[in-house]
């Protein structure tokens, strides 16, 4: 927002909930433009409900591991226009990605469709500093689907050729922080990153 931005793309963060990416947006700009894109047709269809009477936003479902696919859809294109810049958050997508999916190529696929001045912002769980990772994985993938774990090097790999925004990719406490240093015993489990294109 304070970049001038006003056009969010949304993937993969399952329901759409108070306190979410439109309703902060909103707060800053209440003309902001934001397209939500889940591949489970419940939760598109809870969203649809959910954003119907939101101005400029829409609920939309699609294959996240299609980048062209997602942004050239009727419904995302109903409401943003490619042409400028858009902010696509990409965390939720790259969570539900498999190995299998290329999320490396997922990722490139949606920097190589976006106008310059774009920001991809992503984030991902990580068992770098989580003792309970592997068990809340393994429960995860029992109950949900695939959860895998990524590494920083893996996130580092996955962003690369990408310009960083500042500080890079770190423990997601680390972004923005509201205290110095996180609260003792705190670690989060997850790096995250902004990429400006």
């Amino acid at each position: 927002m304070q970049r001038g931005i006003d056009q969010f793309l949304v993937l993969g963060e399952g329901l759409v909930a108070d306190g979410d990416a439109h309703e902060a947006a909103r707060v800053l700009d209440p003309t902001v433009r934001i397209a939500v894109v889940e591949s489970d047709p419940v939760a598109t269809a809870v969203n649809h409900t959910r954003l119907l009477l939101v101005p400029g936003a829409v609920a939309a479902r699609a294959d996240l591991s299609r980048p062209a696919r997602v942004l050239h859809s009727s419904d995302v294109q109903a409401v943003l226009d490619l042409s400028r810049p858009v902010t696509v958050l990409l965390g939720g997508a790259l969570a539900a990605l498999s190995d299998l999916d290329d999320p490396c190529g997922v990722v490139a696929g949606y920097a190589a469709e976006l106008v310059a001045g774009s920001y991809l912002v992503a984030w991902h769980v990580s068992g770098d500093h989580w003792l309970n990772a592997e068990s809340a994985a393994t429960m995860w993938a029992a109950h949900v689907g695939p959860a895998p774990l990524w590494t920083h090097h893996q996130m580092k790999h996955c962003l690369s050729g990408l310009d960083l925004v500042a500080p890079g990719i770190v423990d997601v406490t680390a972004w923005r922080p509201r205290r110095a240093t996180p609260a003792r015993g705190e670690r989060p489990g997850a790096f995250a990153a902004v990429a400006r294109l």
